[in-house]
């Protein structure tokens, strides 16, 4: 560190610091590491510790490279002098592997054995791969190649055998070697995770001052690494109490009469192991405070000590999070609880003090340009709140986060570490195709392998998706029941299928109205407006709601201040503000008087997990269950005639009856293989399988009306299990290519996804990402994200600052077609693009991070109104 009383920090420091992080992290009951991976290594938990921090200590063996320590020699004197034939060619991680080839012939004193000294080289390959991916060395790689002062190569040998005596001497290291290969290769995972955490909080000068005064190992150890390893893991290690589970109000005080479903979840006994819990139901059954009850059990239970909620959008996260916001903080009894959710720019409620700090760590100096220390790794990390969401005690966001604990991306293990000893509740999971279901699937087994319980919610769940589900936890074959409401309960050696009552006031009958053009939906809005009501219009793509939207804006009947557009293509700032606004005026407790002649053109960020109540609903036509979900959006809430909440106990709503209108062409007049698109020209780039339409179609049709929930599991079935000679020859090439679709995106996604058998090397996958290039969900419309800037007295800053350059950069960032991108660069300028590239520098952006200006001549593209519209 330039200009500082103490410039630098002994390697060997270094090492012991991260090792008493480690130790301290092994050590912790809270945390609960060490017990779970001694069980499935099957060994003693302080034998293990004991190992464990030993190899920890070595994670840094490639730094007594003398080509290493050539990078930040200094002319200082009481340092190694820098020999310039010593060229860093290869990272201190490949270092360390590749040094312990060297001198591992030379340990004979403590590693007797050939093959233990083998064994050894698999444990030190996961904690020298501690920068995010696996390592690895061609066989033929030798240090020769790489040269190494004499006195470079005693040192690191002579430090290994000191580690060694420090915090192993006398233990029985042959246990190793009777260690078995797949027991290892699984926990290995877990062990990659534990040193990178442990790096990367061994490498915070708010704990672990820099000291360059030599001591022995042992002073050091016991004065300085561990007294600062205590403080810095209770920083993440802050002990809670789980509160006694008594009755759904200890959550929910406001409910006094439970639904037949949260019955069943308060009276349900939990077996003492992982297992997992789909409920599928109607919407309004309670099925998110039901769920909550059971995280509530199995917290109590000690099946987990935390919860990840990991949902299908950014708007059904930010729904989930206001929700919990309100309830949380009954799980425990103790006031240090976090609660962070993925995609907001309040990133942990205030209520509460983080476990995971918000403060950057001091950063040492980079290695070189493509290489990072371990504090600038932990700053990005714990600034990006989609990440930290995993680490806190609550985590609320979108599922891929979660995902990518089992995909090749940089720090995955920190992700799956972030699981550990989690509940997983997974909501709205029909959501997904089947490239992001595959994935899902993966993730469920390696929750479950880790001992991890997972709750699913469903309105509308396929019967052959459910039975992989239910294989994760019970692979005994069951006949699947086809009851509706039901509640599946799974653990190891019993699956339990029980039939859930439902209550009246959520039983609904709604009528299904076929509309033939975007004029007869105009009509129908504007006829609507005349009487009153509030009416929504689902559009299947952002480009024909933002065309309707400004066609509306367009016309003298329509009042724009009662008109509002509602997509995914908005900035993070301007999203949240318009969400906001639509859960106000249409949500459970808006008013007559909010509601009156309001319309909403949205997409299908309104078809879950908000709390929307339409008096009217018009959709574009969508594959069956996602028609049952936008009919819950559809006189959701107990009203009067006017559109005012009734909280009356038993109380009906005055509306009149519920009707879906449908904009879709007729079923029974299939003349070519345009029957979709000549009326919805964009719907096919969304729903691809145009048969899965045609079929949806026709169920509408020919059963004119929707009970729920009589009707829920006949309807999913009959157009997901159809049969092929039914469908119009024109479709049947639509129905042949979707099936190889499916197919080819099932064999992409297990492609993509690690290899977890083969444990923490690179044999587990081909190629390791950053996380912003590998996706979790599949499109044939590349996407890309982009972060508005706009001029501020010559300057270029944020579209919307808030108080730091996460927050503001979180909330300034939008994704949108990659084609769209590529077209607006055509907008920047050779000046402007000078100033971007100044942007970047001032605030440390990436090189890969797509900064866009809202200048005069781009205004056009974007507006917090409209969001990004493409250019024609």
């Amino acid at each position: 560190i330039k200009d500082a009383p103490v410039q630098y920090h002994l390697l060997v420091y270094h090492c012991l610091d991260v090792a008493a992080v480690a130790d301290c992290l092994l050590a912790s009951e809270q945390l609960n590491y060490l017990e779970p991976l001694a069980k499935q290594l099957k060994v003693k938990p302080n034998w293990l510790r004991k190992w464990l921090v030993f190899c920890i200590a070595l994670h840094d063996l490639g730094k007594f490279f003398r080509s290493f320590q050539n990078l930040n020699c200094n002319d200082i004197k009481e340092l190694v002098t820098e020999i310039p034939k010593y060229e860093y060619t290869i990272k201190h991680d490949a270092l360390g592997m590749l040094l312990y080839r060297d001198i591992k012939n030379n340990l004979a004193s403590i590693f007797p054995s050939t093959v233990l000294r083998r064994k050894i080289s698999k444990w030190l390959e996961i904690v020298c791969s501690h920068h995010g991916k696996p390592v690895a060395l061609n066989k033929d790689e030798t240090i020769a190649n790489h040269l190494i002062e004499n006195e470079d190569d005693l040192a690191a040998k002579n430090f290994l055998i000191d580690i060694y005596n420090l915090f192993f001497n006398n233990e029985d290291i042959n246990i190793i070697t009777q260690i078995d290969s797949k027991d290892f290769k699984e926990s290995s995972w877990q062990i990659a995770g534990i040193c990178t955490l442990a790096d990367w909080l061994g490498s915070n000068q708010d704990f672990f001052v820099y000291k360059q005064q030599p001591i022995p190992l042992e002073q050091y150890w016991h004065k300085h690494a561990l007294p600062a390893a205590k403080k810095a893991v209770t920083n993440i290690d802050i002990k809670k109490t789980v509160a006694p589970f008594n009755s759904i109000k200890d959550q929910f005080p406001f409910i006094d009469q439970l639904t037949p479903l949260q019955q069943y979840v308060t009276d349900i006994q939990l077996t003492n192991e992982p297992q997992l819990i789909i409920l599928e139901d109607v919407m309004g059954a309670g099925k998110t405070e039901a769920a909550m009850v059971l995280v509530h059990k199995l917290l109590s239970q000690k099946l987990g000590r935390g919860l990840y909620i990991g949902l299908p959008t950014m708007a059904t996260s930010n729904a989930m999070y206001s929700r919990m916001q309100k309830s949380y903080e009954a799980l425990f009894t103790t006031d240090k609880v976090s609660l962070v959710l993925a995609h907001s720019a309040s990133a942990l409620s205030e209520k509460f003090q983080p476990t995971i700090s918000d403060m950057e760590q001091p950063t040492d100096a980079n290695y070189q340009q493509q290489e990072h220390t371990a504090s600038a790794y932990c700053n990005s990390w714990f600034t990006d709140n989609r990440k930290k969401a995993l680490l806190a005690d609550i985590g609320v966001g979108t599922i891929d986060q979660a995902l990518m604990a089992v995909l090749p991306v940089k720090y995955q293990s920190l992700r799956m570490l972030g699981l550990h000893n989690k509940i997983l509740l997974l909501d709205e999971i029909h959501a997904y195709d089947t490239y992001t279901s595959e994935i899902l699937i993966a993730l469920l087994k390696m929750h479950q392998r880790n001992g991890g319980s997972a709750i699913i919610l469903s309105a509308t769940l396929q019967q052959e998706f459910k039975e992989k589900l239910i294989a994760i936890y019970n692979n005994n074959s069951i006949e699947m029941q086809s009851d509706y409401p039901l509640a599946t309960s799974v653990s190891t050696n019993n699956t339990t299928q029980q039939p859930i009552a439902t209550r009246e006031m959520v039983k609904r009958q709604t009528k299904i109205t076929k509309l033939d053009s975007t004029q007869q939906c105009i009509d129908k809005i504007k006829q609507a407006v005349k009487q009153g009501q509030c009416v929504c219009w689902i559009r299947n793509t952002v480009a024909d709601a933002t065309e309707v939207y400004q066609q509306l804006q367009q016309d003298n009947e329509i009042d724009n201040q009662k008109l509002t557009l509602f997509h995914s293509r908005f900035t993070m700032a301007d999203r949240q503000k318009i969400e906001d606004k639509v859960l106000k005026i249409f949500g459970k407790e808006s008013t007559a008087k909010e509601r009156q002649g309001q319309i909403l053109i949205a997409t299908q960020v309104v078809e879950q997990s908000l709390d929307l109540d339409f008096d009217i609903l018009i959709t574009d036509l969508a594959p069956i269950d996602l028609i049952i979900q936008r009919i819950g959006r559809l006189k959701r809430h107990i009203r009067d005639a006017l559109g005012n909440i009734i909280k009356t106990a038993n109380a009906k709503d005055q509306r009149p009856p519920a009707e879906l209108f449908v904009l879709m062409p007729d079923p029974n007049e299939v003349t070519n293989k345009n029957w979709l698109k000549a009326l919805l020209d964009k719907t096919e780039y969304v729903y691809q399988d145009t048969s899965i339409m045609w079929q949806t179609a026709k169920q509408l049709i020919n059963k004119g009306k929707i009970s729920m929930p009589d009707d829920a599991r006949e309807l999913i079935e009959a157009v997901y299990c159809q049969d092929y000679e039914q469908i119009p020859e024109p479709l049947q090439s639509s129905a042949d290519n979707a099936t190889g679709n499916t197919s080819a995106n099932k064999s992409y996604a297990v492609s993509k996804t690690l290899k977890l058998c083969n444990g923490y090397t690179k044999a587990s996958s081909e190629n390791w990402h950053d996380d912003s290039i590998i996706s979790t969900r599949v499109s044939e419309v590349e996407t890309c994200t982009i972060i508005l800037v706009k001029l501020h007295n010559d300057e270029l800053q944020f579209y919307k600052w808030q108080d730091n350059k996460a927050k503001s950069m979180l909330l300034s960032q939008l994704s949108i077609p990659y084609h769209y991108w590529e077209q607006a660069q055509q907008y920047i300028s050779d000046i402007m693009q000078a100033k971007i590239e100044e942007f970047k520098i001032k605030y440390k952006l990436k090189e890969f991070h797509n900064v866009f200006p809202l200048v005069d001549e781009t205004l056009d593209l974007y507006n917090n109104k409209t969001g990004w519209l493409s250019i024609k």
